[in-house]
């Protein structure tokens, strides 16, 4: 099967990479006020695995948004 290149596709916003990068940053920021930590750049080895496990579970819940609002 061959792909059209012409093929305009219409991203959700959400996707959009700049929106992308808007998210993760809002993300992270959000995993850190919950740990109470502030500064990411010197984060102990479980500070930083605690601050990823935070982020991954809002970004699936963000992406379950966006589904749904797709659908």
């Amino acid at each position: 099967m061959t792909q059209n290149p012409n093929r305009e596709v219409k991203l959700p916003d959400a996707y959009h990479p700049n929106q992308v990068d808007l998210h993760m940053d809002e993300v992270r920021e959000k995993a850190l006020q919950q740990l109470g930590l502030t500064n990411a750049e010197n984060l102990t080895t479980r500070d930083a695995a605690q601050v990823g496990q935070l982020m991954a579970e809002e970004l699936e819940s963000l992406q379950a948004n966006v589904n749904q609002q797709s659908e």
